[in-house]
């Protein structure tokens, strides 16, 4: 039947045909708007002005909750059903932030169908089947992870392919795929690989298969790619690669390169068919050049110069002059000719003599010449052994001339070449080089000699010059 009640305005206005339940208040009814039990139907309004009571039909039962229509205009969820949906979760969402758990409504039961959709601002479950996720309300969607929770994608078979923990740590047991030219994939702490259980495919940062500002490669067991383009830091190597924790080869970071191993074959240079054509051993410490193949010998050719000077020297160097044409080593502090000259000593007075030296420069008493080949020289010097010492100021020297009858001139190259002879013993100029004309065959070499302040009689025991 009918009978007045008592309300309030607690769940808003009341209009006539809304269903009234009891409100925070005892012996107090107002408008109900979630599932739940009811005590029956307004027939007046109330909208919280007069005496708060209205005429309602007794009629106990259960109601399901308001119509959507009553939280949203019927327009909106008319034109934009999806944007009625979010709208309607909104709600939800404020509504959640101000509900007491006494104000909560409960449905109990074994499963719940919805044909269209389920708008709730949350679900608590086990398990979840769905087909797509979209944001509701947001651009974002957010998985929130306990300090060891973990975020898994299994396969069919229970096994883990996929998982993220609350670090931001992330394992792959498949391939990350970059599919366009468009596709970039940012990591910007680093990407660890494990047990070589990820492969990357169409390149990081899409850079035609390779990886750019890759920081540290650690412990992958192979590298294939089409280049590898290196930049170091102010201090770290390039490239340092490791057998059993040591490094053996490192390109360190001004760009010189390292090795540090023990082998036979510590660094090879072969050709496209294996032949080998260069090998550092660094257990007998042997460096070889070539494979002893007959076929295909390998030539090991010095750097050459065409002036006819010496180049800036370090003692251990050498070099081919092609002016001279002759290997030049670097010894003791001073240039020679690696290897020795044709003609190694050339005598020109071998007898004993005695002759007392003029004060003017003559040609050695009974004028002995040799004819020499100095083709294959690059430097001589005058060997002189006496038994008596001659005056001060007495020295000898060479000359050369095409001819007996040319033009005579000074074999040393830039100085006169003199031997000083005021003392007894074996005499010998240091190594001078030959003038640059005079290095031709058949050249005439003739020894001048002149005695110092006074004429003194000097015994010679021989003289000879010495090519190289």
């Amino acid at each position: 039947g009918r009978a007045p009640v008592k309300v309030s305005t607690e769940n808003g206005a009341i209009r006539k045909g809304d269903v009234l339940t009891s409100s925070s208040t005892p012996g107090v009814a107002m408008k109900a708007t979630k599932a739940g039990a009811i005590i029956g139907v307004a027939m007046s309004d109330y909208d919280g002005q007069g005496e708060p009571q209205v005429m309602v039909f007794v009629k106990s039962g259960y109601f399901n909750g308001t119509n959507l229509n009553e939280l949203l205009s019927e327009q909106v969820i008319k034109d934009d059903y999806i944007s009625a949906s979010r709208g309607v979760l909104n709600e939800f969402i404020q509504q959640n932030k101000t509900t007491s758990p006494a104000d909560l409504s409960d449905i109990f039961t074994d499963r719940l169908a919805a044909a269209v959709e389920l708008i709730t601002p949350q679900i608590t479950t086990d398990n979840v089947a769905l087909n797509t996720i979209e944001a509701a309300t947001g651009t974002d969607i957010t998985a929130k992870l306990d300090d060891d929770g973990r975020f898994v994608i299994k396969n069919k078979q229970g096994e883990e392919v996929v998982s993220f923990d609350n670090q931001g740590n992330a394992k792959f047991k498949g391939t990350i795929e970059a599919s366009n030219t468009t596709t970039t994939l940012g990591i910007s702490n680093g990407l660890n690989m494990i047990n070589g259980g990820a492969s990357v495919v169409g390149g990081l940062n899409n850079n035609a298969g390779g990886i750019t500002d890759a920081g540290a490669i650690l412990g992958a067991t192979s590298i294939a790619a089409e280049s590898i383009k290196l930049t170091a830091n102010a201090t770290e190597n390039l490239l340092e690669l490791k057998k059993d924790s040591n490094g053996v080869f490192i390109i360190f970071n001004n760009g010189s390169l390292g090795m540090k191993l023990d082998s036979a074959n510590a660094l090879t240079v072969n050709n496209k068919e294996g032949l080998q054509i260069f090998n550092i051993d660094t257990v007998s410490g042997k460096v070889t050049l070539g494979s002893g193949d007959n076929s295909k010998t390998v030539l090991f050719t010095l750097d050459n110069r065409s002036l006819a000077d010496d180049p800036p020297g370090t003692n251990g160097s050498s070099y081919y002059n092609t002016a001279a044409q002759r290997f030049r080593c670097y010894e003791n502090g001073k240039w020679r000719d690696c290897l020795p000259a044709g003609d190694l000593t050339d005598p020109i007075a071998m007898d004993k003599s005695s002759w007392s030296l003029p004060t003017s420069e003559q040609e050695f008493q009974g004028s002995p010449r040799v004819s020499s080949n100095l083709t294959q020289a690059h430097e001589f010097r005058l060997r002189i052994r006496i038994t008596s010492a001659a005056a001060a100021g007495s020295t000898c020297r060479l000359q050369y001339s095409a001819t007996d009858e040319g033009v005579w001139k000074d074999l040393a190259s830039g100085s006169t070449g003199a031997l000083s002879i005021s003392q007894a013993g074996t005499l010998k100029t240091d190594w001078l080089k030959l003038a640059a004309d005079s290095r031709k065959e058949d050249m005439i070499i003739r020894v001048m000699c002149k005695g110092g302040d006074k004429p003194q009689n000097v015994v010679f025991y021989g003289v000879s010059m010495q090519l190289r």
